[in-house]
């Protein structure tokens, strides 16, 4: 059996419902989509840390490594406003620099790229 398919009848035969509380009008997550969003994240984020423990083996650019290890946070956290923020103060602390730097420079180009 696969793990949706064991994600599903976990989820399924809870005996004792979650009391009701008011959804959002435009989103309703069952509890089996919430475990299936869980379980890929976990996947996700273990993919990351492999990616992030060869690439610095292998010399990947510190800035690559950095957002990666933001998308893996955000993952592990459930915090869809981490990497975006990461991003955000990456590009901040660039602007900041780039009196000191030429135009172009790698840092600009891995948040762009």
């Amino acid at each position: 059996m696969d793990i949706n398919a064991i994600i599903d009848e976990i989820a399924g035969t809870d005996p004792t419902p979650a009391p009701e509380k008011p959804e959002a009008p435009n989103r309703t997550l069952t509890r089996a989509d919430m475990l299936k969003e869980y379980q890929a994240n976990i996947l996700r984020s273990g993919q990351l840390r492999a990616e992030i423990l060869k690439g610095a083996a292998a010399g990947e650019d510190p800035i690559a490594l950095l957002l990666k290890a933001g998308e893996c946070i955000g993952r592990m956290t459930d915090d869809k406003m981490f990497l975006k923020q990461l991003q955000a103060n990456i590009e901040a602390g660039a602007e900041a620099h780039r009196g000191r730097t030429s135009p172009g420079t790698p840092i600009e180009d891995k948040i762009h790229g």
